[in-house]
């Protein structure tokens, strides 16, 4: 038979959505249509844990009558000890083809002895019912009405870039506590559409904002940074701090895991200060106003500096132009360039080195002397070239500033260009640059 250890509904305190199998303990996830891994050998003795991962109540059931049929809501777990050998079935109740097996070695079991027949259970017993009594009161999770919102971006915490991955199916709670000094613990939960694998490939970090209507002020930020040494893997997650921003009063860390669907599964927890909320932590509060590629989805939020100075979309492409007086940020989305942001960055110094009034084209050198070209394989290419344009008065310099990011690959790219004199050009790199902080590309 099977030995209950424990029924707990997760909460901060338990950590144990994160683990793996490891020595003698291993971890299912209960999926919307089955289970993963849906078939594993351990040994006697081994503790098994069943988590619903999915996304709405599943019931498990057990084929051979092992165990009474038990209701899981979302994020509860199971564990039982197996102290025979032999084979265990079970499934989703209603759930077509979502069979899993474990197989216990070590010892022998008579698969042929009737299974002792168990008094019913009247309603059905639920993992977050049976919690109070097994492990004492479950710890009070308050869901927010409005979650803080979180991406990864592309960059540092202290040089970021443009939005790559963004979080879905985010949920925030709170946890009811009594005042102190730390103020009650904050948690944050999301997936990320990025394998675990890629986000050491270069510099990411996690941004949080306030949430979604005040997403110019950053909060907390981790740097993701490399992929840490051996003996290391994936499978064990990984726990980064989140440090304050703004001074936002909040700090706490970031627990990354490989997700069930491959991408990242990610938990913010945070804590502050008791009235962190109320303490101002950016100068410009003002909600930015937010525009939606129709084609593609990306986003791009600008605050009340910036004017819309075109906004055209037809024949699969999409044009977008902001001006703050001084300069014009242009994006445009289209199909194009095998999707090749380097041949997009290339075309485009090519159109400007044909223009009959260019001359003097030629690439921008940084202050540490090297070139201004560069990118990522997240963020794309960028080039930065000086040129002279001649005007019916005169000839005046120019800079010229080309992004091109990855919108589908080998189809479709986004053009990011800004135009100005250089004389003005570098008062314009702080104003582009946030824009880019603000580009949210769709997932």
């Amino acid at each position: 038979m099977l030995t209950l250890l424990a029924l707990l509904p997760l909460s901060l305190a338990d950590p144990g959505g994160m683990r793996a199998q490891t020595g003698n303990e291993l971890e299912i996830h209960i999926l919307d249509r089955g289970f993963d891994p849906a078939e594993v050998t351990v040994p006697v003795g081994t503790e098994v844990t069943w988590v619903n991962r999915g996304s709405e109540q599943q019931t498990l059931v057990s084929v051979d009558g092992d165990f009474d049929p038990v209701v899981f809501e979302v994020d509860d777990n199971l564990s039982i000890t197996l102290t025979e050998a032999g084979t265990y079935s079970f499934e989703l109740d209603g759930v077509p083809d979502s069979a899993g097996t474990i197989e216990v070695t070590g010892g022998v079991r008579d698969l042929d002895e009737p299974v002792a027949a168990e008094a019913p259970t009247t309603p059905v017993p639920t993992a977050a019912a049976d919690a109070a009594s097994l492990a004492g009161p479950a710890r009070d999770l308050a869901p927010v009405e409005v979650p803080r919102l979180a991406h990864i971006h592309a960059g540092t915490c202290e040089e970021l870039g443009i939005v790559v991955y963004s979080f879905t199916g985010g949920q925030g709670y709170l946890t009811e506590t009594e005042a102190d000094d730390r103020g009650p613990t904050e948690l944050l939960v999301g997936t990320a559409a990025v394998p675990m694998d890629d986000l050491f490939n270069e510099p990411f970090s996690i941004h949080l904002h306030q949430d979604g209507e005040n997403k110019q002020i950053y909060i907390a930020c981790a740097d993701i940074g490399g992929r840490p040494a051996a003996p290391w893997t994936e499978a064990e997650g990984l726990v980064l701090d989140l440090v304050e921003q703004q001074d936002s009063g909040l700090a706490g860390y970031a627990a990354l895991r490989p997700s069930a669907d491959g991408g990242t599964a990610i938990s913010l927890f945070l804590n502050g200060a008791v009235g962190a909320e109320e303490t101002p932590v950016a100068a410009n509060t003002t909600p930015p106003t937010t525009y939606t590629s129709p084609t593609f989805g990306y986003a791009i939020a600008y605050n009340d500096t910036w004017d819309v100075s075109e906004d055209v979309s037809g024949n699969g492409r999409d044009r977008f132009v902001l001006t703050n007086g001084t300069s014009f940020v242009t994006f445009t989305g289209a199909p194009g360039f095998d999707g090749d942001p380097q041949q997009c960055v290339d075309s485009f110094v090519d159109d400007l080195t044909a223009d009959p009034n260019v001359s003097a084209v030629g690439v921008a050198i940084g202050p540490d002397g090297e070139p201004l070209v560069g990118g990522t394989e997240a963020t794309g290419a960028f080039a930065v070239y000086n040129h002279d344009y001649q005007f019916a008065s005169g000839t005046v310099p120019y800079t010229l500033f080309v992004g091109c990011i990855p919108l589908i690959p080998n189809e479709a790219v986004l053009a990011v260009v800004q135009n100005s004199p250089t004389v003005d050009f570098d008062s314009q790199v702080g104003p582009r640059e946030g824009l880019l902080r603000g580009l949210a590309l769709n997932q």
